[in-house]
């Protein structure tokens, strides 16, 4: 895929607005990224792609810890390791804080290669910190539906590892996803029931 052409094309058409170009990492922009995604997508819609959304896990204790000037220099190492794994395949592009993104087709995505080097990332920083990168696949099915759409569907299944050391991908699908939803609602019904005093507490003595 000629990311460089595709981008400069949307810069002649005028639709992508603002910058381009991510100060901090060097890589796209989140509306650069939505917008380059479409334009693949649309380009090529006899292959099948792949998004995915990744972030690094309490990235803000990082932060606290070792300073924004190091939390900075892993930003930036991880988003050169994502634009290695993409380069000539794909594209990719930071979403904001600690969250990036790339699109490649299903044939050219190596999720073993993709965990080696954010292992071989966090093996390398020389910090007593265990740095965790989770990973939300979403393998696009309905090229139709918008950018921002399927980082959506990529993140929620980012949201099903989050806080476990053990797992560091998760896959979008309907029985997850309808599982995660269903687990929300949940969490919003019991927050307005709180803020209404719809709780009723019953004690019970103990002999």
């Amino acid at each position: 895929v000629d990311t460089q052409a595709l981008e400069t094309d949307r810069d002649n058409e005028g639709i992508i607005p603002g910058e381009r170009l991510d100060r901090l990492t060097g890589i796209s922009t989140r509306d650069t990224f939505l917008h380059a995604a479409r334009r693949l997508l649309d380009d090529h819609p006899e292959d099948k792609f792949i998004l995915c959304t990744l972030d690094i896990d309490r990235f803000k204790i990082i932060n606290d810890i070792y300073g924004t000037q190091v939390g900075d220099s892993i930003l930036v190492q991880l988003a050169a390791s994502t634009a290695r794994e993409t380069l000539g395949k794909g594209i990719c592009g930071r979403l904001g804080a600690d969250v990036f993104a790339f699109c490649i087709r299903e044939e050219d995505f190596d999720l073993d290669a993709l965990l080696q080097s954010q292992r071989f990332l966090s093996d390398n920083l020389g910090l007593a910190y265990n740095l965790v990168v989770h990973n939300g696949i979403y393998p696009i099915r309905d090229p139709k539906t918008d950018s921002a759409g399927m980082c959506d569907r990529a993140n929620l299944a980012r949201s099903a590892v989050k806080g476990d050391y053990n797992k560091r991908y998760a896959y979008d699908d309907e029985p997850m996803r309808e599982a995660i939803i269903a687990e929300q609602e949940f969490l919003n019904d019991m927050r307005m029931a709180l803020d209404n005093s719809a709780f009723v507490l019953y004690l019970q003595r103990i002999y």
